[in-house]
């Protein structure tokens, strides 16, 4: 399924997403900046409240829509906005269509 251009226009914002290398002997997560990508996304901003990865219920702040149908994103990777904060991201969720992934939906 393409993407409506209307949806597109709205996606003005780009995020840089470090994936997770290691996690040291101290439990400090180290990021691979070989392998970063970047993606144009809509922010959708507005509180919410996810169960994240563990199960436990947080308050998301804003959504990020990843509008590809390629991107890789995992609640472990960082991700950096374009005013340089990097949110923890609370959860990812693959939107699906009949063609498959559709787009992300990041939860920070």
């Amino acid at each position: 399924m393409a993407l409506d251009k209307q949806i597109l226009d709205l996606s003005t914002e780009t995020i840089i997403v470090d994936p997770l290398s290691t996690v040291t002997a101290y439990g400090a997560p180290t990021y691979s900046t070989a392998n970063t990508s970047s993606y144009t996304v809509y922010v959708e901003p507005g509180a919410r409240v996810v169960v994240n990865a563990q199960g436990i219920e947080e308050v998301a702040v804003a959504t990020l829509f990843v509008l590809s149908s390629s991107a890789g994103v995992a609640v472990q990777d960082r991700i950096t906005l374009p005013d340089s904060r990097q949110p923890r991201i609370l959860r990812v969720d693959t939107i699906n269509d009949e063609d498959g992934q559709h787009h992300l939906e990041i939860l920070v």
